[in-house]
């Protein structure tokens, strides 16, 4: 069987040090979901941190409550 390599590969230490711990371990399971074409994971991790940036935008105001986009730039 082949192997692919899908170009995810863990974040080296200086990268990964603006992250919160939570954001790094969710990178590492994601990326480790992807090696192991393990989908049901891979998609929970992708679905979090879609969740999590969406809860970021709205906090900063850059969507509005009826998930309209705003314009952030003036």
């Amino acid at each position: 069987m082949p192997t692919f390599f899908l170009g995810l590969l863990a974040r080296p230490r200086r990268q990964a040090r603006s992250r919160t711990n939570h954001s790094c371990a969710h990178h590492q399971m994601l990326c480790q979901a992807l090696r192991a074409r393990d989908g049901d994971t891979a998609a929970r991790a992708i679905s979090e941190d879609i969740r999590v940036a969406s809860e970021l935008i709205t906090a900063h105001g850059a969507l509005d409550t009826d998930n309209t986009r705003r314009r952030i730039i003036t």
